[in-house]
């Protein structure tokens, strides 16, 4: 241990004028502890160093490993060396645990923590992955049987206006091409007997403010294909904009039947 710059260093907090903390030093373990130990306050510590006429400051330091106990060196720049003083202060009075980037690790520690980190993200990644995979299926899975066979009721309990929000919410998370699929093979008259249909068709109406886009009645109106390129995705945007709100007697100037 360099007692002669632990002296000076208290000296030079209580009364002495003259750094003794310049850049380049070398400081070893028990220096950088008994410094920790002895100087109590933060601005004391600042104090010490040097000025370097405008460059960056840089320290070489003793450190002995937190993680194998191995005795290492390492450049810590001014604030790095002052923060771990802080933090070693910190460490011995119990009140907080070495913050990682000023623990003294060594080069083939920080390796190996890394290395480990990267594998534990790597981890969570494909967890998170897996059980995005399953939510999707499962809601694919519960859309089709909820909202796309005929008559189907999705809750007896729920009002159409929470009906419509739970389908909305599966919609944003599942096999967008399966459910465009199952639409596809399914007659379509049955079809506009679904729920998903129904909810659709309300939107549309709501859209147009419940009127005919062509005569302005609010009479017995019906929801119109403008063209069939979006069938099986209505719910997107592109589908929305295809469909039309028009009443039963503008609807039958395009078609032989009702929708």
């Amino acid at each position: 241990m360099n007692k002669e710059l632990v002296r000076k260093s208290l000296a030079y907090v209580k009364s002495i004028r003259k750094h003794p903390l310049s850049s380049g030093m070398e400081l070893d373990y028990e220096t950088i502890h008994a410094l920790a130990a002895k100087i109590q306050e933060k601005k004391d510590i600042l104090i010490l160093f040097a000025p370097n006429k405008g460059l960056p400051s840089s320290y070489q330091c003793g450190i002995k490993c937190d993680m194998c106990g191995a005795d290492s060196s390492a450049t810590l720049t001014k604030t790095a060396l002052t923060e771990y003083i802080e933090q070693i202060k910190r460490h011995s009075n119990g009140s907080a645990m070495l913050c990682y980037k000023y623990r003294p690790t060594c080069e083939p520690c920080v390796a190996s923590r890394e290395a480990r980190q990267v594998e534990e993200s790597k981890k969570y990644s494909e967890n998170n992955h897996k059980q995005y995979r399953i939510q999707r299926s499962n809601n694919t899975e519960h859309l089709m049987y909820r909202f796309l066979l005929p008559n189907a009721r999705p809750s007896a309990s729920s009002s159409w206006k929470e009906i419509a929000v739970l389908m909305n919410n599966m919609l944003l998370n599942c096999d967008e091409e399966m459910v465009s699929k199952w639409i596809l093979d399914m007659e379509y008259k049955e079809f506009l007997t679904t729920p998903y249909w129904k909810i659709i068709a309300y939107e549309v109406r709501r859209k147009h403010k419940f009127k005919c886009v062509m005569c302005d009645s609010k009479e017995q109106l019906n929801v119109h294909h403008k063209n069939y390129d979006f069938h099986g995705f209505e719910h997107t945007y592109e589908g929305m904009q295809s469909l039309t709100c028009v009443c039963e007697k503008c609807h039958s100037k395009h078609h032989g039947h009702y929708e």
